[in-house]
């Protein structure tokens, strides 16, 4: 049988859940069936994923040279506003006719690009995931995005993909469809379950003191993660428990740094906690160094559904999560979840070990293996499964 081609559309192969994802998908996909290659925006630097995918000889395309990146600054993004409507859109024309493409599956804020050459798309089959709040992705009803989704959808059969029962409904009610898949944010469970690594390794290996107690998280430092507020909740906690160590993964905008990076260090050192937190950029092995946390915090003020709780909940931790989690990433009793705003009340639930310990549910839906096979069919064309499981 003829290998299928498959690209999979991306700004830049970045180190947040939904390139982790998209990383899953290049690795995981049967390369008896299908030939993948990435084509991104912008060359990454140095991110964990971007190195992964190397690693492996997975093809990449750039659609800006590699120095654009490398040279990143105020001339290359004014460069970049004045030139991408067009620039952009041709050479994805190019890429189009070099590679010849039977499936596009875009992600992230680039279906723009593809209804620029929509004619160039009659027979390849074009697949969108929506990786948080359809209305933070799409917009409104004249929004750039949502209005090249729409014109997609009616002209070139773009099949939408939700991360949850409920984003399903609400991206086909946002479109009038009825097709919209829901294809789970799944995870490779040999990495967490076959993982021989112990807390005292990971608290050696990352200078962490073996009597501390470790709070962690894991994510870009991008306003939806709310840095602020789990800063705020660790300078109560760390008033309280003289051994509170809070260890954060995650880089920051436009590199390892970023300015919202910079604030959180900020107000650490500020608040007298110079020594007592960590920061780690661009790691691949997460699931050792979740081994490593007492307790999961993820007070994000909005998400999709994150890739970053399954991966504590699989890993056994107690999770303390904001209200503004979709229910479908509560995967386990060990989760508390509460409302954002009052850091004493995350804090001293937090330090009472107010949460439930009970058996774990059932992850079978979020094995990443299950949901590439989900993939592979919804590529495939065979949509005899129902498209909300």
């Amino acid at each position: 049988m003829e290998k299928l081609k498959v690209i999979q559309f991306l700004d830049v192969m970045n180190d947040g859940g939904a390139e982790t994802l998209v990383k899953d998908y290049l690795l995981m996909l049967d390369k008896e069936q299908f030939d993948v290659v990435l084509v991104n925006i912008w060359q990454a630097h140095n991110t964990a994923n971007w190195e992964i995918v190397t690693k492996n000889k997975i093809r990449i395309i750039t659609i800006y040279p590699w120095w654009f990146l490398r040279w990143w600054n105020i001339p290359c993004m004014v460069l970049h506003k004045l030139i991408k409507k067009w620039y952009i859109p041709w050479r994805l024309k190019k890429i189009i006719k070099n590679e010849k493409p039977d499936i596009i599956h875009v992600h992230h804020f680039l279906l723009r690009y593809l209804k620029a050459i929509a004619k160039e798309l009659t027979n390849i089959k074009l697949f969108y995931t929506c990786h948080s709040l359809p209305k933070f992705f799409l917009g409104d009803n004249q929004s750039p995005e949502y209005l090249a989704a729409a014109y997609l959808i009616k002209h070139n059969n773009l099949r939408l993909i939700g991360l949850h029962a409920d984003m399903v409904v609400e991206l086909n009610n946002m479109f009038n469809i009825d097709n919209t898949f829901l294809l789970n944010n799944g995870i490779d469970f040999r990495c967490f379950n076959n993982n021989a690594t112990t807390k005292d390794i990971e608290r050696n290996d990352l200078h962490i003191p073996q009597d501390a107690f470790v709070l962690g998280h894991v994510g870009s430092f991008k306003k939806p993660k709310n840095h602020k507020f789990l800063a705020d909740i660790f300078i109560k906690i760390a008033a309280n428990n003289p051994k509170a160590y809070l260890l954060m993964v995650g880089s920051g905008w436009l590199g390892n740094g970023g300015w919202r990076k910079w604030l959180i260090q900020k107000k650490l050192n500020f608040a007298g906690l110079k020594g007592r937190y960590q920061i780690l950029s661009n790691r691949s092995d997460i699931n050792k160094i979740l081994k490593a946390m007492d307790v999961f915090l993820f007070p994000s003020l909005w998400e999709g559904l994150s890739i970053a709780l399954v991966e504590a909940q699989v890993s056994g931790l107690r999770c303390v999560v904001s209200d503004a989690i979709n229910k479908a990433g509560i995967l386990t009793s060990k989760c508390k979840v509460l409302p954002l705003g009052d850091a004493d009340l995350w804090a001293n639930t937090i330090l009472n070990n107010d949460a439930d310990d009970k058996s774990f549910n059932n992850f079978d839906d979020w094995n990443m293996r299950k949901e590439i096979k989900k993939l592979e069919m919804f590529y495939k064309g065979e949509d005899n499964i129902k498209k909300t499981e």
